[in-house]
């Protein structure tokens, strides 16, 4: 089992191991560091460092089957422990052009494919977007299971490469909506580092964490809730959730970080089953070829049914559509 490739626009200037996390996402990370540490990955019949830049022409070998055969493989795999007869939601598309996808992801949608069985964002849009036989589309950032809200999706290999880069310096920011339970500050900045358990996929505020920073403004609310719209200068997992709960101000419907009292009495009241956390607006600055078009422009995405019911009840829908 092999494969060899040569690469096209959509990979050039482009790392290896990126190249490979795009054709192959469901191959094990340590997999493909082996193959490319042993020289079992090859360009242009040489062994490389997994950070080289490809370009337009060169030929990749690699030990792995064929892209399409090898996620086929596990997409089998999944399907064996998921009911065929289960109904594909649609994809709430925000925005869509021969570059990119923006969509509103509903609560419980995995973004990447995972050993679990359960479909994927990523997954339905290939559906909806063939594969291409060197590229297919690629989630260039990630939301957790139950957060709600914009993901931006590449659709071609030069817009992931600056997405990527946008992503990294800041020049794409995301703006979300949180409802927690206590009354916060008008507005306040929370620098506490978080260290990740990935065992226990649990993060916590520790000294020896990583550097993170969020933003909070408060756009509505009450003696017992408040309703915020918040700004992260750094991407931590969990790190609007941790943050928020440190300072006893627990996200609305958060099990791992929240507050049990609060989360039955919204389950009683509504149903809720997730976090009211939603990936709110998402605007590009300072983009750079072929993205130059989305300079300055910025998409919005409505929370859900039961973000807004909960928004219905303390009075604050009107806060749906932005601010």
């Amino acid at each position: 089992m092999s494969y060899t490739f040569t690469v096209s626009e959509h990979h050039d200037g482009r790392r290896l191991d990126k190249v490979i996390r795009t054709l192959w996402p469901t191959l094990p990370l340590g997999a493909m560091m082996k193959g490319i540490r042993k020289g079992l990955v090859r360009v242009d019949g040489k062994k490389v460092a997994c950070s080289v830049r490809l370009e337009e022409g060169q030929s990749v070998y690699v030990p792995w089957e064929r892209p399409e055969e090898h996620n086929h493989s596990f997409a089998m795999q999944k399907n064996e422990k998921k009911k065929t007869t289960e109904r594909r939601i649609p994809l709430a598309v925000v925005y869509k052009d021969q570059f990119l996808m923006v969509l509103n992801k509903r609560a419980g949608l995995l973004v990447q494919p995972d050993e679990s069985g359960e479909e994927s964002l990523i997954e339905q849009v290939w559906a909806e977007v063939p594969p291409e036989e060197d590229f297919r589309a690629c989630a260039v950032h990630r939301l957790d299971r139950n957060t709600t809200g914009l993901v931006v999706v590449a659709l071609h290999g030069q817009a992931v490469r600056e997405l990527q880069r946008a992503f990294r310096d800041d020049d794409v920011r995301k703006t979300y909506l949180v409802a927690v339970y206590g009354k916060t500050p008008q507005e306040g900045d929370i620098t506490l580092p978080l260290l990740k358990d990935r065992d226990k996929n649990i993060v916590k505020v520790d000294p020896s964490g990583q550097v993170a920073h969020t933003h909070f403004e408060k756009i509505a609310g009450d003696d017992k809730y408040s309703l915020l719209k918040v700004h992260l200068l750094t991407g931590r997992s969990h790190q609007i959730r941790v943050h928020l709960a440190s300072l006893n101000y627990p996200v609305v419907g958060d099990v791992k970080y929240g507050a049990s009292t609060v989360n039955k009495e919204w389950y009683r009241r509504i149903h809720l089953s997730h976090p009211l956390l939603h990936a709110w607006s998402i605007s590009f600055h300072n983009m750079k070829a072929p993205l130059e078009y989305l300079e300055g422009r910025v998409f919005p995405a409505e929370p859900d049914n039961l973000f807004y019911k909960f928004l219905q009840i303390k009075g604050w829908q009107k806060y749906c559509k932005g601010v």
